[in-house]
């Protein structure tokens, strides 16, 4: 049974994150929904870790830029991510690709 609120999207989106100990990390999100992420980086982070997150939408001059995320799990060179504090225009960019992924997927 699935238990997650949102529909999780397949990408390949470049993405920098910093947290207390990283500052300059960078990943690829490889799913991506309206609540989080998974990102692959050879910057390994623990669940639980806070971190502020941009993500680069191919085409697009602007960032979805997350202003406080958690590590909710990690795996090797894996993490889940999810967002729990983001700008207006951040949230009105990743609803706008979401329901573009939604709409490539019908």
């Amino acid at each position: 049974m699935e238990l997650r609120k949102h529909i999780r999207f397949p990408v390949q989106f470049k993405s920098y994150f910093a947290s207390g100990r990283v500052e300059d990390g960078t990943g690829i999100v490889t799913d991506l929904s309206r609540g989080g992420c998974r990102l692959c980086s050879i910057t390994v982070l623990e669940a639980g870790t806070e971190l502020t997150l941009r993500i680069e939408v191919p085409g697009r001059k602007a960032e979805i830029a997350v202003a406080k995320a958690a590590v909710r799990w990690a795996r090797g060179m894996q993490f889940g991510v999810e967002f729990i504090q983001m700008p207006e225009k951040a949230t009105a960019l990743l609803d706008e690709v979401v329901k573009g992924l939604e709409e490539a997927r019908s």
